[in-house]
């Protein structure tokens, strides 16, 4: 394997990521880009199959990859810069890791923002290990895309035209923080040991799962809290907590399928835990699951009858090795 060092205080091959990409691309083999304690600033793209990106620090925090770009952005254009052009980082290659590092957004609350993608991954085997990917409305978006946008020019982006391709991601030990829709799409992605946070009141995931595909989201053993939460472990809310609810999800189209299984959720899920976003047709076509969850939050009495308690016997086709057969060979 091919080693790059990125630092930007000059003491690595280079100082800038996307100069470490361009030689990667050209490298014999696979690489991996070891990013020093810094901040570093997107739009990035990763083009370059089976490369691994790892921060160097002794924490994710050290190292930040970060952007600012927002949907409600008005460009020269005089058009809305929109959700899919708002990416810090974006995956567009299979086989890709990143490891013990931050992508963030900071472009700021969904009221005022709008979508605001931190990490954008459209790449089958992506595997991201201890990072941390931070934002407010759409923080990561598992492509692929629906294949059609509902509003004319919603899907304005790099992959707007680009044919469908399913995608199987692996989140392992992450933090996830946003408010609307902070984790969407398409892929079917496995989430294990993560911890979802909500900075806002929205909706956790936003899944558009194909037709026919057995998984969307599956989150073993995640832990799903609010920042406005005490920090010393209880689920009573400080001061700052807002009206407005939390929702486990909703779907974005159809056949959207989440499944938390052996996960602790707290207090400031709403009873209902998920919403069916105005769709009545979805409920007949979504699957919302979950067994063995703990926490304030985590009673299903309160459910809508279109979600459900996962029967035990289905536990061994959401185990890792099922769900991620498909690319990374656990089989």
């Amino acid at each position: 394997m091919t080693i790059f060092d990125v630092n930007p205080t000059g003491s690595g091959h280079f100082l800038t990521l996307s100069d470490a990409l361009s030689a990667a691309a050209q490298a014999d083999g696979p690489a991996k880009i070891r990013l020093f304690p810094g901040t570093y600033q997107g739009q990035i793209v990763i083009s370059v199959p089976g490369i691994t990106l790892a921060g160097m620090g002794d924490s994710p925090a050290d190292t930040v990859i970060t952007g600012a770009l927002s949907a409600k952005e008005i460009l020269a254009d005089g058009k809305k810069r929109g959700t899919f052009r708002t990416y810090t980082l974006m995956v567009d290659a299979p086989g890709v890791t990143l490891e013990h590092l931050t992508v963030e957004n900071t472009a700021g609350p969904g009221e005022t923002a709008g979508q605001a993608i931190a990490l954008y991954v459209d790449g089958n085997g992506f595997h991201g290990k201890n990072c941390r990917f931070l934002g407010h409305q759409d923080t990561l978006f598992t492509a692929p895309l629906p294949p059609k946008e509902i509003e004319p020019g919603g899907f304005i982006g790099p992959k707007q035209n680009a044919p469908r391709s399913d995608g199987t991601h692996y989140y392992e030990n992450c933090y996830i923080e946003g408010g609307v829709d902070f984790v969407f799409g398409g892929a079917a992605a496995y989430f294990e040991g993560c911890t979802f946070c909500s900075n806002e009141p929205g909706f956790i995931f936003a899944p558009s799962t194909p037709k026919g595909r057995p998984y969307g989201y599956v989150c073993r053993d995640c832990r799903f809290t609010a920042s406005w939460l005490s920090q010393s472990g209880s689920s009573s809310p400080s001061d700052g907590a807002p009206s407005d609810p939390v929702y486990l999800g909703r779907p974005w189209r159809d056949y959207g399928k989440a499944v938390l299984i052996s996960c602790w959720i707290d207090s400031h899920i709403h009873p209902s835990g998920w919403d069916d976003w105005g769709k009545a047709e979805a409920r007949k076509t979504v699957l919302f699951a979950q067994y063995g969850c703990l926490g304030p939050g985590s009673s299903t009495a309160s459910w809508p009858s279109w979600c459900t308690s996962l029967p035990k016997k289905d536990l061994p086709f959401y185990e890792k090795e099922q769900v991620l057969s498909e690319f990374f060979n656990l089989l």
